[in-house]
This record gives C-alpha cells, sequence and structure tokens, in this order.
C-alpha cells in the first residue's frame, strides 16, 4: 500500500477503521456502515478539499484495515507513539469533525464499545 498523505481520504478511512478497532476487531458490519456512507463523504471531501477521490478506493479499504491491525493500537490509554502516528495523520480542523462523526458512526454499527468510546473522547478533546 502506497503511503498514506496527511489529510487525505485514505487518512480518514485509517482514522475510521481505527476507532473501529479498539475493541480488538473490525465487524463487518462497521465496514458495511462506512462503505454505505462512502458516496456521502465522497461529496464532502470533495466539498471541502475539492479533491477528486478516485472510484478504485474501496479495494485500497482491506490494506487501510491491515494497516490499523498492525499498529494495534487498542490499549485503553492512547500511547505516545498513537497520539503522533494521529496527529501527523489527521491535522485539518474541518477534517478532524468529520473523521470523529464517521467513526462513531461507523463503530456503532456493531453497538459502540467502550473501549471506542473512551478513544473517540479522547480525540474530540485533543482536537477540540
Amino acid at each position: 500500500m502506497k503511503k498514506i498523505q496527511p489529510n487525505s481520504f485514505e487518512a480518514v478511512a485509517l482514522f475510521v477503521m481505527y476507532i473501529c478497532n479498539q475493541d480488538g476487531q473490525i465487524s463487518n458490519a462497521e465496514i458495511k456502515e462506512f462503505q454505505d456512507d462512502f458516496p456521502y463523504l465522497k461529496r464532502l471531501y470533495f466539498d471541502i478539499f475539492g479533491e477528486f477521490i478516485y472510484e478504485d478506493f474501496l479495494d485500497d479499504l482491506d490494506a487501510i484495515i491491515d494497516e490499523v491491525k498492525t499498529n494495534n493500537f487498542t490499549d485503553a490509554k492512547v500511547s505516545k507513539q498513537e497520539r503522533e502516528f494521529i496527529s501527523k495523520l489527521i491535522t485539518d480542523p474541518k477534517l478532524c469533525d468529520i473523521c470523529l462523526l464517521e467513526a462513531k458512526h461507523a463503530a456503532a454499527a456493531d453497538m459502540l464499545h467502550h473501549k471506542e468510546k473512551h478513544k473517540l473522547a479522547y480525540w474530540d478533546q485533543a482536537w477540540a
């Protein structure tokens, strides 16, 4: 997989899957919820950044999920490495809001786990 650029649509997807992985797995329901939201997110991203998202993005979703699982940032406490990784990936305030909204929506597809809530609350506070 190519390197994910900061504030890219791939970065949004990685953040969403990172939150969904907090309970130790990314369920099919969470993936489907994200995929169902893709057309709306794509339009919103385009409206904000004016960048085209290629149609084959969903083909890269498996690689993004693998990247999330490789990092394994699922401890209750947010590590320095985790904080730096996410902070470098998502820097635009508008994108922070999109990430939080979509991550909450996708993670709730299989009931929002307390660890998912915790990480959402952490990033909501960090990006406030």
